[in-house]
């Protein structure tokens, strides 16, 4: 306990009274599937169906998986396997490669899709927005480095926002 002095995590809001939190990006998030896909929209016609498509994911305790998961549940989608692997790249090669569709966040896959080595899948309905942010205790102690660092991750991070808006 206490051994970490920030937190970068990819999440819904992140809130409690013994934290600090800072928003650094609201971040896409995508179904992806290869080119070849047959699923070419996750809609209502899915509903209460099993899906012939594997779904290709990350660790269980992964924010959007979680949220993914849920939005399959309530619609009663049912992939027809769940493949989990650790790598984010070994997932995109994985999907390139037709095994299955995988939900990611857009900045993971957008030379992919640019590139025509995946296609986005759109799905109806909403999903939690998902940010970037970084935390820490309230009460830890904040060096003059990683302060410095803070700052500099934040100033950063409203250029990211910026460039996303074309502003």
């Amino acid at each position: 306990m206490g051994s970490a002095d920030i937190a970068f995590v990819m999440m819904p809001q992140l809130q409690g009274s013994d934290i600090i939190v800072h928003s650094l990006l609201d971040e896409s998030m995508v179904l992806v599937g290869s080119p070849d896909c047959s699923m070419n929209v996750l809609d209502i016609s899915y509903e209460n169906q099993k899906i012939n498509e594997c779904l290709i994911t990350n660790e269980k305790e992964c924010s959007y998986r979680r949220i993914f998961e849920e939005y399959l549940r309530e619609r009663g989608i049912d992939p027809s396997h769940t493949m989990e692997l650790w790598s984010i790249e070994a997932i995109k090669r994985c999907v390139m490669s037709g095994l299955g569709i995988s939900y990611l966040p857009l900045m993971t896959v957008e030379d992919e899709i640019q590139e025509g080595r995946l296609k986005i899948i759109p799905c109806d309905g909403d999903f939690k927005q998902i940010y970037s942010q970084v935390a820490y205790h309230k009460n830890k102690w904040i060096s003059p480095a990683l302060s410095a660092f803070i700052n500099i991750t934040l100033k950063h991070a409203r250029d990211w926002a910026c460039m996303e808006t074309t502003c």
